[in-house]
């Protein structure tokens, strides 16, 4: 995308540029023949397009808007997706005096701003486009510009994921025209929680934005970034949905930009498959990739023999790891365990408060023990801890990890247990199953972590051996009988 300054020095050129006369109603018929005219600095022409994308999106998106109203379009990184859908085919469908409100929406307010910013100068100084099609600035914004095309009045408004734009009109108008560009990022897609909420948000009110019955359409361009993401989620729903990746053919290594550097592209695949598939190809981390690709899960903890706390201690700082608390139930008769956990932001006293708690809690039904991981901070954290214990009149066993073992190695020993339904997830656990959806692409690991040494702790002793206490039951049980015989 072209810079916004070089932008505007090279809109400040356009009077003195001498140039052919240009065929308006062509300009208006013919999308690509638009933007060689009046925007050939968004795109480097070459004799021939290479980009299957590009040549759909310039011969075939405005006569597929006729027909379908939601429209989902994936392409690789770097296939000028916002360029060519979200600045330039806007701008040409002003010129059709079709459409009255003009929405763009990108993940955040900052990204559809800049988006809106590139539309903005264009109307404001492409000196040509503006004489050629009389189009004037009535009013403009940081966030919206309402200009008038002949006497054909219509306006433009950006927005981020998930504000609040309920009801939005323009003047009597509802939106007709929506583009959503790149609604995702890396970051809102590995919580279950984030997904679940963009996913309503655009069913409950992106979609329902337009009025009934009215000819709109709703765009969407962008990059699939998660298995479970929105664009995951509507692909098979929306009107039409099409797929453009980057390499066409992986044995030939056919390429639909052919600018790229094929050795690069490879180096990259090499280095990152599951990295580069995103990415390129529009196949995100599979289910089939991911560590625990199946779970089952259960409502509410039920009464077992012995309880098992792993503690994943933190600073508790807003931006920093979770303050991890997980809980396994052990069930001798149905030989299940049943694991519950959360994470918290709070400083280590408040912490405190919050394990001893929960030790009272299970130690009143069952054996419980208290597993910490004893590497630097966390050792200070767990003598602490001891201390405080003792001071409230509580003796709590607490069981020491060093952890020599790499985190992914002792995550992973979880997998077989929960794929087999030995281990059982509380449904309720909201940030254990995200994390557990995401893995190893997780932001965060340490619910996983407080939840290994849980499991850790009831395999290396922490358990209660069943068979000794009734052999230490029946002798004394015979010792009392021949005391009193």
């Amino acid at each position: 995308m072209i810079e916004l300054e070089d932008l505007k020095l090279y809109l400040k050129s356009l009077p003195n540029e001498i140039r052919d006369p240009v065929d308006l109603k062509k300009a208006k018929r013919d999308f690509f023949y638009c933007i060689k005219n009046y925007f050939p600095h968004h795109i480097a022409f070459s004799k021939q397009e290479t980009s299957a994308f590009r040549k759909f999106v310039y011969s075939k998106l405005d006569t597929l808007t006729k027909t379908d109203k939601e429209i989902l379009l994936t392409a690789y990184r770097g296939a000028a997706k916002t360029t060519t859908v979200s600045n330039l085919y806007l701008l040409w469908k002003l010129t059709h005096k079709e459409k009255r409100f003009f929405i763009i929406i990108s993940s955040t307010e900052t990204l559809a701003k800049d988006i809106f910013d590139l539309i903005k100068e264009e109307l404001e100084h492409n000196t040509h486009f503006k004489q050629d099609f009389n189009i004037e600035v009535i009013k403009s914004t940081t966030t919206e510009i309402v200009i008038k095309v002949d006497d054909f009045l219509c306006k433009i408004a950006c927005y981020g994921a998930g504000a609040k734009i309920r009801g939005k009109r323009f003047l009597s108008f509802r939106p007709d025209l929506i583009i959503l560009d790149d609604i995702e990022n890396d970051e809102n897609v590995l919580s279950k929680t984030q997904r679940d909420k963009l996913y309503n948000w655009y069913k409950k009110v992106v979609k329902k934005l337009p009025a009934r019955g009215s000819h709109y359409n709703i765009i969407i361009v962008g990059t699939i970034l998660h298995h479970d993401s929105l664009l995951s989620r509507i692909k098979d729903s929306v009107d039409f949905y099409q797929n453009f990746p980057l390499v066409l053919n992986f044995k030939t290594w056919k390429l639909d930009n052919l600018a790229l550097d094929v050795d690069e592209l490879k180096k990259e695949y090499a280095e990152d498959k599951e990295a580069f598939l995103q990415e390129y190809q529009n196949i995100p981390l599979s289910k089939d990739a991911l560590t625990f690709p199946h779970y089952k899960t259960f409502d509410a903890m039920p009464k077992c023999d012995f309880y098992s706390i792993g503690v994943d201690p933190s600073m508790g700082k807003a931006k920093g790891d979770y303050f991890a608390i997980a809980i396994i139930g052990w069930q001798k008769k149905a030989k299940k365990l049943y694991l519950s956990a959360k994470g918290y932001k709070k400083n280590p006293t408040d912490m405190i408060y919050t394990i001893t708690q929960t030790y009272i809690r299970y130690s009143k039904i069952a054996r419980t023990i208290i597993a910490i991981e004893t590497v630097a901070y966390q050792e200070f954290f767990k003598d602490v801890f001891k201390r405080h214990a003792k001071d409230t009149g509580l003796l709590i066993p607490v069981k020491e990890f060093k952890n020599n073992i790499p985190k992914e190695i002792r995550i992973n020993s979880l997998a077989p247990l929960i794929k087999d339904e030995t281990i059982l997830i509380d449904s309720s656990s909201h940030l254990l199953i995200d994390e557990l959806d995401t893995y190893p692409k997780s932001a965060h690991d340490d619910l996983l972590d407080a939840s290994e040494m849980a499991k850790r702790a009831i395999d290396t002793g922490g358990g209660v051996d069943y068979e000794l206490v009734r052999k230490k039951q029946r002798a004394f049980k015979a010792l009392k009988r021949l005391k009193f015989a």
